[in-house]
Formats: structure tokens, sequence, C-alpha cells
């Protein structure tokens, strides 16, 4: 999306659509935080990544909410 002007038309089209029907988004694959900027000016409401965690086995999921 950072190197591809359709892609980021594309995403900004979506979060206003999605704005507008009041629908909140989510931004997949954010692993820089180049993109982790990007998507915040946009609008996007939550993200997932690399850029803000690093992927976690299901078994470590449980044990930590388990505490």
């Amino acid at each position: 999306m950072i190197h591809s002007s359709v892609d980021y038309e594309i995403v900004l089209a979506l979060s206003r659509i999605a704005k507008t029907l009041k629908i909140r988004t989510v931004a997949q694959g954010v692993d820089t935080l180049a993109l982790k900027e990007t998507v915040t000016g946009i609008g996007i409401d939550f993200i997932q990544g690399k850029a803000v965690d690093e992927p976690k086995t299901l078994d470590s999921q449980r044990t930590n909410h388990a505490a």
C-alpha cells in the first residue's frame, strides 16, 4: 500500500465507506512502522501485524489470559 497509489486509494475509499456506515475497520499484515503510520492516518480503527506485536501461538494466548 505504501508503494502503490492504487492500493492506497482503495484502502482510503473502503475506510471512508466504512466510516459512513459506522463500521469499524481492521488492517491486517501491518508489518512496518511506516505502514502503521499510513493506515492510522487514513483512519483505520484496528491493526494487526508485526508492527504491533509478533504472532503468538494459541497456547501462549490461553496461558496469558488464564493468569
